[in-house]
């Protein structure tokens, strides 16, 4: 049976290996496969007018698309659902197709020094556990893997609807907020360190950073802790570095 889709929606991801093309609307992800037409569809493109036969025996919907319709629009962004590992969990069927966005994630099966392979990780929260995958050529392959010490933020496709299965489209999409601003602090913090005057002044110059970034303090603070003693808290941040000194905090944090 040949469908046609008349709505909107905005590419939000091209597989070019395997020739699938990941959608969105305001109603669900769907997934386009579209080697069987000269189709150049690009991230953020906003298609209608689409259409094609349904792929059978396949866990996530599919269309074999046969007319790639029309480009309305382009560079459109779309905003990933925020949601939890529990969530994602207990209902995978709801997210399957779509971006979506979990906070405060780790890495729990890797050690320091590890790097990305084509193989399946695991990320955690504070309460369950989300199968990590790869798409084929991702620019992640063979960069270093975020040890479980520092929590990301991650941007991601859900590509199961039976169990929670996320992989980022980019190295992009795991350069999440805390992260990034773990790497701010080490790159321009730490370089500082021998002019600040006051335990406050280094307090100060990772706040800052936070409010630029437009994250809370806090999760950047909780992210250090984690980096330099694997716990959630601890002493004043701003004494904490100080005493640890510039030259061993750059070791422990060169991994990032």
């Amino acid at each position: 049976q040949l469908y046609k889709y008349n709505g909107e929606a905005v590419v939000t991801y091209v597989d070019g290996a395997s020739g699938q093309v990941y959608l969105q609307d305001a109603t669900a992800g769907f997934v386009l496969d579209v080697q069987s037409i000269n189709a150049a569809m690009t991230t953020g493109d906003a298609l209608t007018g689409f259409s094609g036969v349904m792929k059978q025996n396949v866990s996530v919907p599919t269309m074999v698309v046969i007319d790639g319709g029309t480009v309305v629009s382009q560079g459109n962004v779309v905003e990933p659902m925020e949601l939890t590992l529990e969530q994602l969990v207990a209902a995978p069927q709801q997210y399957v197709s779509r971006l979506v966005r979990v906070a405060n994630v780790w890495f729990a099966d890797v050690e320091d020094g590890d790097v990305f392979e084509a193989r399946t990780y695991y990320i955690c929260d504070d309460v369950e556990v989300s199968a990590f995958e790869l798409f084929a050529g991702s620019d992640l392959l063979d960069e270093p893997v975020p040890t479980r010490n520092v929590r990301s933020n991650l941007t991601a496709l859900a590509l199961s609807p039976t169990e929670a299965v996320l992989a980022p489209r980019s190295k992009a999409d795991l350069e999440g907020d805390i992260l990034t601003a773990v790497k701010r602090v080490r790159d321009e913090v730490l370089p500082k360190m021998d002019s600040f005057q006051t335990d406050k002044d280094c307090q100060q110059a990772m706040y800052d950073i936070a409010t630029e970034m437009g994250i809370e303090p806090k999760s950047l603070f909780t992210a250090m802790y984690k980096a330099l003693i694997d716990k959630e808290q601890g002493p004043r941040l701003g004494s904490f570095m100080r005493i640890i000194g510039k030259t061993r905090l750059s070791e422990i944090l060169s991994v990032y």
